[in-house]
């Protein structure tokens, strides 16, 4: 018979210890990071917009709210920081965490960590492998929230590369308005024409688009009973959507009359304008079905307001 040795003992008796105590202490300790990390942001991103958003807005902080408060000085990127190391640490116990019926959140919170920190194809990845373990125990609330979130996250990845489509679309919209030849013109406008086309308007499977985005979220929607903080901030993400993709396309339109582009691309440039504009008025619908006073509602108003200007 093979004797174990004293150090391979030693060592299985130190995992069987990590597996057992600090595996959902390190998750608790991103969950709390994570949480002050988005509270952090949010106050941030929204500093100069907080007193013309309604009082009923849906930010992401709220849906993940700290147990804990943020210390003064802390930044967004520190606290997302910490929670990745912690939920990684947390990981290594898989087992304890599946025992604790805590793994499908873990790796929510770590596809939402990486999501935040602009690692967006890790984020995907890690989103997918937290979909099934959510399905199959998605009975109570955080639950119920970490499904929907994670099945949304490619969409919501999808808005977020569309806002930095139109950072680079309008470089570009200015470099054709300042050009001294027609022939120039041409070239940057084929270059605006095939961001807008990949950023905005493709259908196809994996698309990083506003249009695949949009669809994706709906799909997260559907899948939630009854009214929730989560899928009013889902209804918000995909206007949020619909404006960057008015933005896109106002660039669009410019470059093509500064262009003085043929009446095909003009007829095709309307055509995506109606399509833009028929989506405004779809997904403003959605969310005046979701809110119980409809049109009246604050949150409503907000964007239609906002949107206005485009159907």
């Amino acid at each position: 018979m093979k004797l174990v040795s004293t150090s391979t003992l030693f060592l299985a008796l130190v995992v069987w210890s990590f597996s057992s105590c600090e595996a959902t202490k390190a998750y608790q300790e991103a969950q709390t990071a994570f949480s002050q990390g988005a509270t952090v942001e949010m106050k941030e991103r929204f500093v100069d917009a907080a007193d013309q958003l309604p009082t009923n807005f849906i930010y992401f902080d709220d849906l993940y709210k700290s147990n804990a408060p943020v210390e003064e000085g802390n930044t967004a990127a520190g606290y997302y920081e910490e929670a990745l190391g912690a939920i990684n640490k947390s990981l290594k116990g898989e087992g304890q965490l599946k025992k604790a019926m805590a793994l499908d959140n873990a790796y929510a919170i770590k596809a939402l960590t990486l999501w935040r920190q602009g690692e967006y194809d890790e984020a995907r990845a890690v989103a997918e492998k937290a979909v099934p373990l959510l399905q199959d125990n998605a009975g109570e609330e955080n639950d119920i929230r970490d499904l929907a979130m994670m099945q949304a996250l490619p969409g919501l990845i999808n808005m977020d590369e569309s806002f930095g489509a139109l950072s680079e679309i309008k470089v570009l919209g200015d470099a054709l308005a300042n050009a001294a030849t027609v022939s120039e013109k041409a070239v940057i406008y084929d270059q605006i024409k095939a961001i807008y086309l990949e950023a905005v308007s493709s259908k196809e499977d994996g698309a990083k688009s506003v249009t695949r985005g949009l669809a994706l979220i709906e799909r997260a929607i559907d899948g939630i009973n009854g009214e929730s903080a989560i899928k009013l901030y889902l209804h918000n993400a995909q206007l949020a959507g619909m404006d960057n993709w008015g933005d896109i396309l106002e660039v669009v339109f410019l470059s093509a009359r500064r262009l003085n582009a043929s009446a095909e691309e003009v007829n095709w440039v309307m055509e995506e304008r109606s399509t833009y504009n028929a989506n405004v008025k779809t997904y403003l619908g959605k969310l005046e079905a979701a809110l119980p006073n409809g049109k009246d509602n604050k949150l409503y108003t907000y964007w239609a307001r906002l949107l206005a200007g485009n159907i």
